[in-house]
């Protein structure tokens, strides 16, 4: 049966990439399900204790199936707000709220007709994956949020970076490598951030996107506030200069493109992954990689043998058409690997359930060197 996980357990599901988003906000998520979400979903990151959720559910019963949930969804947002004490609220569907089609749009005004906060719906519908809803959670958060602002020169945005992708430490020092190089961040989009810096976003005079979901919100500031954006994520020793170099003159990171059999292959989320390959390029001398995701892909970032896989199915498939000497991937898909090649574990946060190897590093600047070294001279 296609598309049948038999030896991987499921990704994480768009309803935690809403709860991780929220989770590093001061605002309140409301999700309209029939369970409960708790706990950390960042898996691998070991950096960070986890404060607790701002994430509440509302329970869903079978009753609400017919008579709608809009009730319930006020009374939990009245029965919690004192908790939270939010700037804004965001609700969401779930599964099965999404199959009883309560109006969330209509909710998410009354909840701001009631309470005067800023209120919006992300429609989600648990069946996608957690990058899917990082990205329409966050563009929800820049529709609702950022206001039109003078643009101050030297400033940045960075969207889209986050826990799951990458620890909350590399969200954390990208922001520090952005300050060092002279750059001041306005807002940044995937980590710890507080409403009122999110609300002057349209100030900044370029957005830096440093993960692909958040391509969607930076689209959507260029379109409404004229920000351009570029995008790359400055990992690795030679290629976080070519992102600097990029940010400078609002362009693309300049790195040669392989037509070549691969020889390495990276799985993983699309940016961080083509930094890896830049970065064994330019620092190692190695050209012959092609890197392939489960999740978000952005042709426009892509070299010519990169691809979006499908399921087990796909991987199996991209691992039987190719000789790879090495695969830089979670460790949780070790199940399927070729024989004969070298595995580096590149541990995801939305992939592996119990990992108790080495965490993901500070992969920024030579960061990401350090750990190849440590990994290429065994």
């Amino acid at each position: 049966m296609k598309n049948l996980y038999k030896y991987l357990a499921p990704f994480l599901a768009d309803t935690f990439g809403f709860q991780e988003i929220i989770d590093v906000t001061d605002g309140m998520g409301i999700l309209d399900d029939c369970s409960t979400y708790k706990g950390k979903v960042s898996r691998t990151d070991i950096y960070e204790p986890y404060g607790g959720s701002n994430l509440v559910t509302t329970w869903i019963r079978m009753g609400d199936v017919i008579s709608g949930t809009k009730s319930k969804i006020l009374e939990t947002f009245r029965s919690r707000e004192r908790d939270f004490e939010p700037s804004f609220v965001l609700v969401s569907t779930a599964p099965v709220s999404m199959m009883i089609g309560t109006d969330m749009s209509d909710v998410a005004d009354a909840i701001s007709n009631e309470s005067g906060l800023p209120a919006a719906a992300v429609e989600l519908g648990g069946h996608k994956f957690y990058d899917h809803g990082i990205s329409e959670t966050l563009l929800a958060m820049a529709k609702l949020l950022v206001e039109p602002a003078e643009k101050i020169p030297g400033t940045i945005n960075l969207i889209g970076g986050n826990a799951i992708d990458w620890t909350g430490e590399n969200v954390r020092a990208v922001t520090a490598w952005a300050q060092e190089n002279g750059y001041k961040v306005i807002s940044v989009w995937g980590g710890h951030e507080v409403s009122e810096n999110l609300k002057q976003a349209a100030k900044a005079e370029i957005n830096v996107v440093t993960a692909v979901s958040g391509m969607t919100t930076a689209r959507w500031l260029e379109k409404e506030f004229g920000t351009p954006y570029v995008t790359a994520v400055p990992f690795g020793k030679s290629y976080s200069q070519l992102v600097l170099d990029a940010i400078k003159t609002c362009s693309a990171p300049n790195v040669p493109a392989n037509e070549q059999q691969p020889k390495v292959l990276i799985i993983g989320e699309q940016l961080m992954s083509n930094a890896i390959r830049a970065t064994l390029n330019l620092d190692y001398g190695i050209d012959t990689v092609q890197v392939v995701t489960f999740f978000s892909f952005d042709k426009t970032l892509a070299q010519p043998l990169d691809k979006r896989i499908k399921g087990e199915d796909g991987l199996i498939e991209i691992f039987e058409s190719g000789v790879y000497d090495l695969v830089i991937a979670d460790p949780d898909l070790r199940v399927l690997k070729p024989d004969g090649c070298k595995w580096f574990d590149l541990p995801h946060g939305a992939v592996c359930y119990e990992f108790d190897g080495q965490p993901l590093p500070v992969l920024v600047g030579e960061g990401l060197n350090n750990w190849l070294d440590k990994r290429i001279n065994k």
